[in-house]
């Protein structure tokens, strides 16, 4: 048996599995990350992911390895609350792409929050896309997101004829006041990435009315796409926008050369596949 934690910005998801790879048990508690929780709680967290007394567990951390002081402080809190628990500690963009080629080759795109891809060929991985809100994301959650907020503004200010986004923005975040949006979504200069990219789900929803916004990204996306994909090696997409089949399908619609498939499992699964290839 494996157990596999996905370890992200505001929940993990703890899974038991058997060797078959079926969910034995399985359980969501607060974020294990040390940028989002003090460290009692996250020993807390993570050891309420022990699912088993015997089990081998892999976590996927978000962030992993971008920063030595990130990883060791990760390293760290793990190693403090598992003990003398095997575990292991990959990023959880890695865990994704075991989750979507399952070990083989192929390329992986993640469109969540943020986007990015990765190209896995033999050995040799290769990373397109993934330069963060400020330099990139396209495609992403939060580029759609984005563009629903400034269309929001412009039908606030009159500049442009309201649509149902205004009122949909207005229900989405409770305000008062339109010009209340700005500490909603900025909150003391920290640009609040997650709750921008909430807004996409206006629209996913009403993709008709939204249509202008949904085709952006969608091309955004096929380029990231075609960027990483210069043969016939697979491609999966996972993360939450490949829930929407209307946008799957926008983004197929500029790339009908390149077929693309949504994950079959969810990224906790690749953890799983992690032990399998690692024989843990």
């Amino acid at each position: 048996m494996i157990i596999s934690v996905d370890v992200g910005g505001t929940k993990s998801k703890a899974v038991l599995y058997n060797d078959d790879g079926d969910v034995i048990k399985e359980i969501v508690v607060g974020s294990c990350h040390p940028m989002q929780n003090d460290d009692e709680t996250i020993i807390k967290n993570i050891q309420a992911c022990m699912l088993d007394e015997n089990a081998p567990i892999v976590f996927g951390f978000a962030g992993y390895g971008r920063s030595q002081s990130l990883k060791d402080k990760i390293n760290k809190l793990v190693k403090q609350a598992c003990g003398n628990h095997h575990y292991h500690i990959i990023p959880d963009t890695e865990m994704a792409m075991y989750s979507t080629l399952l070990g083989h080759d192929g390329i992986t795109v993640i469109l969540g929050t943020g986007s990015v891809a990765f190209r896995k060929e033999k050995d040799q991985t290769t990373q397109i896309g993934g330069w963060g809100f400020v330099l990139g994301d396209e495609g992403s959650g939060y580029e759609i997101g984005q563009n629903v907020l400034k269309t929001f503004a412009l039908e606030a200010d009159g500049r442009k004829n309201k649509s149902m986004i205004f009122d949909s923005v207005i229900q989405l975040y409770n305000l008062n006041t339109p010009s209340e949006l700005i500490t909603k979504v900025v909150d003391h200069g920290i640009v609040q990435r997650t709750l921008i990219a909430k807004a996409a789900r206006i629209a996913l929803d009403h993709p008709e009315e939204c249509l202008e916004i949904i085709n952006a990204s969608a091309k955004n996306a096929a380029r990231l796409i075609s960027s990483a994909q210069k043969d016939e090696l697979p491609v999966v997409i996972t993360g939450g926008l490949s829930h929407s089949q209307y946008y799957i399908d926008t983004i197929q619609s500029y790339i009908p050369h390149i077929q693309i498939k949504v994950a079959q499992y969810e990224p906790v699964y690749g953890g799983y596949i992690y032990g399998l290839i690692c024989n843990l």
